[in-house]
């Protein structure tokens, strides 16, 4: 399972959504966050924004991404 895989499903099981309610906020088909948290397939990137967007943290945390504080414009 990929970072942005287990990071998806941690992330909904802590807002205690199941699969149908988190792709019903993000527009998207339940079988697709299935697929996504297996790591049968991808997400895109306008997906991964909707995500991240939704849960309120960066897309470097979706996507594994470290960013040295000292990089990060404020």
């Amino acid at each position: 399972m990929t970072h942005t895989a287990q990071r998806i499903k941690t992330l909904r099981k802590q807002a205690g959504l199941s699969q149908q309610e988190l792709a019903d906020k993000i527009g998207v088909l339940r079988e697709t966050i299935s697929n996504w948290e297996r790591g049968a397939s991808r997400t895109n990137v306008e997906n991964i924004e909707r995500i991240a967007t939704f849960f309120q943290v960066p897309v470097s945390d979706l996507l594994g991404i470290q960013i040295p504080a000292d990089t990060v414009q404020k």
